[in-house]
């Protein structure tokens, strides 16, 4: 989850719009790995049936966590907070539609 505080702050510090979706698509590849990372380490039993529908969980909370984590914060506390988004996610995904 290295870089997650540059785009991060990129993406605070541009009105542009065009620059703010191609930090979200450049974020989103760049962010790829550690999504399936963990999802095949904290729900290995979905990772193949629900793969898309967790990936897509994760993509959202790394988009979540361009908009609202600060950007003042340590490089650390960024990945802490995204990550803990990403789980966040995925865990109500599986509450809500794996029996």
């Amino acid at each position: 989850m290295n870089d997650m505080k540059q785009m991060i702050e990129q993406f605070h510090q541009t009105e542009d719009v065009y620059q703010k979706e191609k930090i979200k698509k450049d974020t989103l590849e760049t962010m790829q790995d550690d999504i399936e990372k963990i999802l095949k380490e904290k729900y290995p039993e979905y990772s193949e049936k629900h793969k898309d529908d967790l990936m897509c969980e994760g993509y959202m909370a790394v988009l979540e966590s361009l908009e609202t984590v600060s950007p003042d914060l340590e490089e650390k506390e960024i990945v802490r907070q995204t990550k803990e988004k990403i789980e966040c996610n995925m865990q109500g995904y599986v509450e809500a539609f794996v029996d």
